[in-house]
């Protein structure tokens, strides 16, 4: 028996993080399974278990790109930091079967199976690609109608892959975290970008947009899409005249740190914010027209105490909460005792809601 201590550090999600997987005819089984004890960057491995098995390397820079590589046991080499005593790590450039980008891995893998996914992940996949892959083919095609594009300011790596390249990238990229839990976590954020996104995309095209404004510097129109700033996403040109949109709006970077002022919870960053005129940044607006609150998840009552906070923070003219799901009736209630619009059972397949969001956009912007 050869034992080893194996360098894993400490990444989450798919920023600056690295996992390892075993190819075991044809699945990939997380190289966890294989360790004998685990302590907070260390992994004490016996060797023998994997001797002549490929080992499957997928790397994340901080800004979210991937990497792939496939590699034997001689690839080990030992850690150059003696702090943790003698270990060793995978070093991807040596003993290399194959390698390539997030995209090629793919295609490499196809007819590969992720060992232990939980029934929730493969829930949540099913879903991505039922309701989220024709809202990504929905936005594309009504973009194209415009002139337009999306440009992703570095917050949501995977979404812009989904866009760019396909969902099942940026689903077989979630999948490579080796926890269920962290994969969750992934998938979320894609549905939840995704909806938003198809939904500033029902708004745009329910009001009529003729055309985005450009910069002097490109023939096409870009919607930005940030998280916490105050920089619009784009202005659109309606038959009602100019709007302002924003995406994740916060009106100053540091609005978001309130709460470690006073330790309670501040609702700060609505999902959609609309203002009628033309704004390059959240200076100088004289006042919200619309906030478009976005849930592809079962709504509950803490989203309520989320919308009360956006509603006290900002006064806006107009409030819609949009779901995916069915509301229930009782909190459908209570949203309506504060004003606000619900929208429920918004997807691209109900022609119906969506020509009700589009009639209330019309009296109330």
């Amino acid at each position: 028996m050869t034992k080893i201590r194996l360098f894993v550090g400490d990444g989450k999600g798919t920023r600056g993080s690295r996992y390892y997987y075993v190819m075991e005819g044809n699945l990939l089984i997380p190289l966890r399974e294989y360790v004998e004890k685990k302590e907070r960057h260390i992994w004490v491995l016996d060797l023998d278990k994997i001797a002549n098995k490929r080992i499957v390397i997928f790397d994340y820079t901080r800004s979210g790109l991937g990497y792939f590589s496939v590699v034997t046991i001689d690839a080990l080499t030992k850690f150059p930091w003696p702090y943790y005593g003698e270990a060793y790590i995978f070093d991807s450039t040596k003993a290399r079967l194959a390698d390539g980008n997030i995209r090629e891995a793919v295609s490499y893998f196809m007819g590969y199976e992720f060992w232990g996914l939980s029934k929730r992940v493969k829930s949540m996949v099913r879903d991505l690609n039922d309701f989220y892959l024709p809202m990504i083919s929905d936005v594309k095609n009504y973009l194209r109608t415009i002139n337009a594009g999306l440009f992703f300011g570095g917050k949501a790596r995977r979404v812009e892959e989904a866009f760019a390249y396909g969902l099942d990238v940026s689903i077989f990229s979630a999948l490579t975290i080796d926890n269920n839990r962290g994969r969750v976590g992934s998938l979320r954020t894609l549905r939840r970008w995704i909806y938003q996104i198809w939904v500033l995309k029902e708004i745009l095209n329910g009001l009529r947009t003729r055309y985005l404004q450009k910069s002097k510097y490109s023939e096409k129109s870009y919607i930005y899409i940030g998280q916490g700033e105050p920089i619009s996403s784009c202005v659109a040109y309606t038959d009602r005249g100019p709007v302002t949109f924003w995406f994740e709006f916060q009106p100053t970077k540091g609005m978001h740190l309130w709460g470690m002022i006073d330790g309670k919870r501040h609702y700060v960053r609505p999902d959609i914010v609309a203002v009628k005129g033309e704004y390059r940044s959240a200076d100088g607006i004289g006042g919200i027209d619309l906030i478009v609150e976005c849930k592809e998840d079962v709504v509950s009552a803490k989203d309520l105490e989320q919308v009360e906070g956006y509603i006290r923070n900002y006064k806006p003219r107009q409030v819609l909460l949009v779901s995916l799901k069915s509301v229930p009736e009782d909190l459908r209630g209570r949203f309506e005792a504060l004003g606000v619009k619900v929208i429920d059972g918004l997807v691209p397949q109900n022609l119906d809601i969506r020509r009700e969001l589009r009639q209330i956009l019309n009296v109330n912007l």
